[in-house]
């Protein structure tokens, strides 16, 4: 996650993966946890802390500033989304949205993907995604197969 690092920081990004990787207790006021918390009464929905400007904060609200990056995505496509843990597909998603990105995220739910077992933390689920920001692909996109062509128009109309 080479963007998430840049926009983050590196610091910053190795704190919140060590968080994740390392977080345990599977009940609200169990989860100890920098960066996000557990929606109460929900096992394995979380939420990463913001403040009332919408800006990323520590559970002590310590802001955590953006990086500037020379170039921002207007799109930014990630895929086999299940393998990265919600918080930091949540911390990309108010980055785009910040910025005035799109992020669209691609996988197959079905497909086992990240899960701290000990914390309830896993990807993102199908019911979790940020439907108004990630548009459904209806159709098998392939670079390598005889509708390369037609793959390619239906990604653009997305993006367009």
């Amino acid at each position: 996650m080479d963007f998430a690092k840049s926009i983050l920081g590196e610091d910053v990004y190795n704190d919140l993966i060590a968080d994740i990787n390392n977080a345990k207790g599977t009940k609200s006021d169990q989860l100890q946890s920098k960066y996000f918390r557990r929606i109460p009464g929900q096992y394995t929905r979380l939420s990463i802390n913001t403040n009332n400007d919408g800006n990323l904060v520590t559970k002590d609200g310590e802001e955590i500033k953006f990086k500037d990056i020379e170039k921002v995505p207007k799109v930014l496509v990630i895929d086999e989304a299940t393998h990265i843990p919600a918080p930091v597909l949540q911390v990309l998603d108010l980055y785009m949205g910040q910025k005035g990105g799109q992020l669209i995220l691609i996988g197959d739910e079905a497909q086992n993907g990240y899960w701290n077992q000990e914390a309830g933390i896993r990807s993102m689920e199908a019911n979790m995604m940020f439907s108004a920001r990630a548009p459904e692909l209806t159709i098998s996109l392939r670079d390598n197969n005889i509708q390369k062509q037609a793959n390619l128009s239906a990604v653009r109309a997305l993006i367009d």
